[in-house]
């Protein structure tokens, strides 16, 4: 599967996630400026920004804030808050290879994201498991993931997370080389990104099937696929 596609869909806070740049460090900055004081949920919020912010360049100090993080919303029983730093972590392992350590961590803040309710937090849990699977190859499981995803994201009534639930599914197929198939959910995800008028998610959309059908020889559709995405 060629790198740049199959990067468009591991993670559900980012999927692709950009280099560090000026714009990254203005908000960190800011961020660290509003930590001085915050309490409560708040802080717990800025912490877990600041440790999403610090692991495009800084893993190690990303996990002491998101450690901080963890502390406090335990103190204070921020549930939802535990679980997005539980999230933040996991993909910070995930990132470094620590492959046991992620899978954990995601458990965990699925755990948190089920006992506030959170369907959305659910979903994209499910979806960062998948994500994992699909790269140490596990197909079968990653499917399963990516379906539970999917179908949570339905119950959450999200149309965006439900559309990257179908492109984590279509680059299942991809990769295990069962083409039609990933056409079909490449194309659910952009027809949903084309309803709520995504403008980078038709961009990507167009783009994935125009790849597929590259790939299955039909040239006159790549083209108008491709043409289209840019």
């Amino acid at each position: 599967m060629p790198k740049s596609l199959f990067q468009k869909f591991l993670f559900a806070y980012l999927v692709l996630f950009p280099l560090f740049s000026k714009a990254e460090q203005t908000r960190l900055d800011s961020l660290k400026l509003q930590l001085d004081t915050a309490t409560g949920i708040n802080r717990v919020n800025i912490l877990s920004g600041i440790c999403w912010e610090f692991h495009f360049f800084n893993q190690d100090s990303a996990i002491i804030y998101g450690n901080q993080g963890l502390i406090l919303a335990k103190k204070i029983n921020y549930k939802n808050g535990q679980a997005q730093l539980l999230n933040n972590i996991a993909t910070i392992y995930f990132d470094k290879g620590e492959y046991d350590k992620a899978m954990g961590t995601y458990i965990d803040a699925e755990i948190f994201f089920e006992s506030d309710n959170n369907k959305k937090g659910m979903s994209m849990t499910s979806l960062n498991i998948g994500n994992l699977q699909l790269n140490q190859k596990l197909y079968d499981k990653a499917l399963v993931s990516y379906s539970s995803a999917l179908d949570i994201a339905k119950q959450a009534g999200d149309n965006e997370l439900t559309a990257r639930c179908f492109n984590a599914i279509g680059a299942l197929f991809y990769e295990t080389e069962e083409k039609l198939k990933a056409l079909d959910y490449f194309s659910k995800a952009l027809e949903i990104m084309k309803e709520i008028n995504n403008t980078r998610g038709i961009s990507e959309g167009l783009n994935n099937v125009a790849v597929v059908y590259e790939e299955l020889g039909n040239y006159k559709q790549a083209l108008v696929y491709h043409n289209q995405s840019l």
